[in-house]
């Protein structure tokens, strides 16, 4: 996002409830949540973020500096997509450790897969609320695959209404070119919400929301593209 302000604004006007990732004066970012599924983050990364890349390579392994650099890129529109883990949490005490445990096996299987990686990135925001949330990630090498990120802990317990009726995301549809093809299967076989076709670019097409009860404004969505059974009427 170029303007996470105007951003958030719009998206408000479209009849979203959006919740900011922190201090709304001080925020990078802003969350479009449902009840159940995945969720959009919108994100402004500064520009001088960039100049970061080379250190934060150098920290958390090349991929970690090219995602980031990737991130502070100018420009609108879907700029990543995050695979986050599943995980039994019935069976262990809830954590950022045990997720953090979970995602250091993940990666290896990952890597065991021919598949390169950062090194595992620890990060931390403070709500808007004073609660400091935690979440671990790590990304394969080539920007086109996406990055693999624990849930967020404390876990949200969002009850979300969107004045538009927008219920939920139902599916992302992504284009995945012939190089990346074999990786992208590899590291995901399968996934409900996903739907991959071949294309001349890597990254995400549309988002199929259920529930939408009005048209969104085009000029309002930021280079982002949506989908609904609304627009089919």
């Amino acid at each position: 996002m170029n303007n996470i302000a105007d951003t958030v604004r719009d998206y408000e006007l479209l009849g979203f409830s959006m919740e900011w990732g922190s201090i709304s004066a001080k925020a990078h970012n802003a969350l479009l949540w449902f009840e159940q599924g995945p969720h959009i983050e919108f994100c402004q990364m500064p520009k001088r973020f960039s100049y970061f890349a080379f250190p934060f390579g150098l920290i958390y392994g090349k991929a970690a500096g090219r995602r980031l650099r990737h991130w502070a890129g100018p420009g609108e529109g879907w700029r990543d997509l995050a695979l986050e883990i599943q995980r039994e949490f019935d069976s262990e005490p809830l954590s950022a450790e045990n997720n953090h445990q979970e995602l250091q096996l993940i990666k290896e299987a990952v890597n065991k897969l021919g598949i390169s990686t950062s090194r595992i990135i620890r990060g931390k925001r403070v709500r808007p609320d004073g609660v400091t949330v935690q979440f671990s990630l790590f990304a394969p090498d080539d920007v086109g695959l996406p990055f693999v990120t624990t849930p967020i802990l404390p876990r949200p317990q969002p009850k979300i209404t969107h004045p538009n009726g927008a219920t939920g995301i139902e599916w992302v549809r992504i284009g995945v070119t012939e190089e990346l093809s074999h990786h992208l299967a590899k590291l995901i076989p399968q996934d409900q919400w996903l739907k991959a076709e071949p294309a001349e670019q890597n990254g995400v097409i549309e988002v199929r929301l259920s529930g939408l009860n009005e048209h969104l404004a085009i000029n309002l969505l930021h280079g982002a593209v949506f989908s609904s059974t609304h627009d089919e009427k």
